[in-house]
């Protein structure tokens, strides 16, 4: 294939991916136009997870070689803890591609959980592609309601003794369970759960409670973007005047918050870290982010040479990182800053249209002071509500100007 072959693949699958996540949202009732219903219960599980046996979804997140490799490279780095392990839990394993990267490192006892049935019979298939299936076994199931135990005793070898294997066996578990802005698709109070579960069981045989997690750390940051054509491109496109499907534009940026691309040249302020998750520690109350307080200041190499110039942030950009413990200090990081290799998790601009005008304005000296909350939503606790606080402080402390923005990380 030729050079642009790939690149254009990559952008084909990314399409597909979102129209995938798409399907959803109109299962749930979320498609634009589509009244909501009211869904049968508070996470639309059923619909999570029959999206998630699409094939394309999974071909795109291989083809995102910042995260499989990332991944890969950071078990790799941990060879001696999976060869170690008594048994390695991969939760939401979909495809067995982290499952089989365990084994590949030396884990003699893998089980990968899915609920996503289409998939993991294709992961199974794979397992066994790779020669693999006598250490690696899929199980299928919301991780919530296996019998853990039950589960490894049937599909992994036994302990030398003969002796079956159990949850307190357990001493890894690696999930890709990051969603956009972090913790859409709320993956991650599954594999709390499963990590609770096997700290309990290892403590009530006897063996230490801690289980070793990959990754062990996420952080989300926030910074502000200036994108001055995006407003103006509706009275003049290419020589009409198209504001009225601008007006609607505005009004869905403000309501949903959009997963694109930012150009790291765009950004116009420092960058505020919003949370530093502990994975082996966190909590699933302290998965919902209430008032955390941020600052951010302008860049001063992105003012005009003007002594009162002005700065106009268009956008909050939310981007994040996780970082995995390998063997003697080894540390792997995977990156989805703006200026890190673009992953399909992009960024999530949050953008400031509120009811005082758009976007917000800082001179010199000034900075946008706030208060940031993200926590599950209400009718579907997979999608994320968000709200925005702020007031642009002076140099002499006073504040000069507030606003407010609710917007949300859904599936439409």
């Amino acid at each position: 294939a030729g050079d642009g072959a790939l690149p254009a693949r990559i952008a084909e699958l990314e399409t597909q991916l979102a129209r995938a996540r798409g399907l959803i949202g109109s299962l749930t009732g979320d498609a634009p136009g589509r009244p909501r219903p009211r869904p049968p219960g508070p996470t639309n599980d059923e619909c999570y997870f029959q999206g998630y046996s699409s094939y394309h979804i999974h071909e795109a997140m291989l083809r995102d070689a910042p995260r499989t490799v990332g991944y890969r490279d950071a078990i790799r780095a941990a060879a001696d803890t999976m060869g170690a392990a008594r048994a390695v839990l991969d939760v939401g394993c979909g495809s067995g591609i982290l499952s089989i990267y365990c084994a590949q490192a030396g884990a003699q006892r893998v089980l990968g959980v899915d609920a996503a049935a289409d998939i993991l019979t294709v992961g199974r298939e794979c397992v066994r592609a790779n020669g693999l299936e006598q250490r690696v076994g899929l199980a299928r199931g919301r991780l919530e309601e296996l019998d853990l135990g039950r589960e490894m005793a049937a599909r992994l070898p036994p302990h030398a003794d003969g002796a079956a294997l159990s949850a307190a066996d357990v001493d890894v578990i690696v999930s890709e369970w990051m969603g956009y802005a972090l913790l859409f698709e709320s993956m991650l109070p599954s594999v709390l759960q499963a990590r609770d579960a096997c700290a309990a069981a290892r403590r009530q045989a006897g063996r230490p409670g801690r289980v070793r997690m990959f990754p062990a750390q996420a952080r989300l940051y926030l910074e502000g973007t200036c994108d001055p054509g995006r407003a103006g491109f509706w009275k003049d496109v290419h020589g009409a005047d198209m504001t009225p499907l601008g007006g609607l534009v505005r009004s869905d940026m403000a309501a949903n918050a959009s997963v694109e691309t930012v150009a790291p040249d765009s950004i116009a302020t420092d960058k505020a870290e919003i949370v530093n998750f502990d994975l082996e520690a966190v909590t699933d109350a302290e998965l919902d982010l209430r008032n955390v307080p941020f600052v951010l200041c302008p860049r001063e190499n992105k003012f005009a040479a003007a002594p009162d110039a002005t700065l106009v942030i268009d956008a909050l950009v939310l981007s994040f990182d996780t970082t995995f413990n390998g063997d003697n200090g080894k540390k792997t990081v995977l990156d989805t800053s703006v200026t890190a290799p673009s992953t399909h998790w992009a960024q999530t601009c949050l953008w400031l249209f509120h009811d005082k005008g758009d976007g917000v304005t800082l001179r010199r000296g000034e900075r946008m002071e706030g208060r940031f909350s993200m926590v599950r939503g209400k009718e579907n606790q997979r999608e994320m509500e968000i709200e925005v606080h702020w007031t642009v402080a002076g140099a002499n402390g006073v504040n000069k100007s507030e606003g407010k923005i609710k917007t949300r990380v859904g599936t439409s």
